[in-house]
């Protein structure tokens, strides 16, 4: 248990450092609740954004014609889209 908790307060600092040190390349500066934020967003979504960065898409179809405006079609090949 001790392992983990000083594990995650490593992971923490160097969370904290790499945000800071980041971000004041760009003359930014932030406090500790935008920082508790931003490590809660990466708590959250770095796992399933990681596992997306290094899947294997090569077999995707890619979709073409792809408009983010408007819901996906009902069925692929179809016109209509889906409505709720």
């Amino acid at each position: 248990m001790q392992d983990r908790l000083s594990r995650e307060v490593r992971d923490e600092q160097q969370f904290e450092q790499f945000v800071r040190s980041g971000l004041a390349q760009y003359e930014i500066e932030v406090d500790e609740v935008e920082l508790r934020v931003m490590h809660a967003v990466e708590q959250a979504y770095g796992p399933s954004r990681d596992a997306l960065l290094v899947a294997d898409l090569s077999d995707v179809e890619p979709e073409l014609g792809l408009d983010p405006s408007n819901p996906p079609p009902l069925h692929p090949g179809d016109d209509t889209a889906v409505t709720g």
